[in-house]
């Protein structure tokens, strides 16, 4: 790759992590994204799907795909099987739907350290697998969104675990004073 690919991805990169650490998720900073990417690297269409742990009821978050992903011959029974593979990037060959010739959909997973949350899917019409820097900038953006979709999530994790140490202290502090005898002198009982 030289120097200018390299610099074009790094500002990909860059503005990536912006965009997504600035924006709300809407299908139109997504979008905005895939076109970003499909630019650089010469690729696409693209698609992001979401999806629950086990691969169940998966979506289209948003598409550059004509019609969109699910509305296209990306889509195909038996549901989302080849494109979430095994967890890794690899190739989907697809036959579109008037059998003309098959699509070369290339998937990369969106997960954030153990948590897997759909996949990037970019079109590719080479013949051959994309080239070293595609991939790993592709990878780099997938594990972006994945960090993005996390973050809040991890934020109502650490406000949940502040307050559960919080009410710990508190009641550290309750025992603690409840176990201790009275500073001001003898406590004398009233009569009534």
């Amino acid at each position: 790759m030289d120097l200018k690919q390299r610099n074009r991805s790094l500002a990909l990169l860059y503005s990536t992590v912006k965009r997504l650490n600035e924006e709300s998720f809407t299908g139109a900073s997504f979008e905005s994204l895939l076109h970003d990417i499909e630019q650089l690297t010469g690729m696409g269409p693209g698609t992001i799907c979401l999806a629950d742990s086990n691969r169940e009821g998966a979506f289209t978050l948003v598409s550059t795909r004509i019609g969109g992903a699910c509305n296209s011959d990306l889509c195909s029974p038996p549901g989302c099987t080849a494109c979430f593979g095994e967890g890794t990037t690899h190739l989907v060959q697809i036959l579109q739907q008037d059998g003309s010739r098959a699509l070369r959909v290339m998937s990369f997973r969106i997960r954030d350290q153990d948590r897997h949350y759909g996949v990037r899917l970019m079109e590719t019409s080479r013949e051959g697998a994309p080239e070293h820097w595609q991939t790993d900038l592709l990878e780099a953006v997938a594990r972006h969104i994945g960090i993005a979709i996390n973050l809040p999530q991890r934020s109502t994790e650490q406000r949940r675990l502040a307050l559960l140490e919080e009410r710990g202290v508190i009641a550290r502090e309750l025992s603690q004073n409840l176990g201790q005898p009275h500073r001001g002198g003898p406590v004398h009982a009233r009569q009534p």
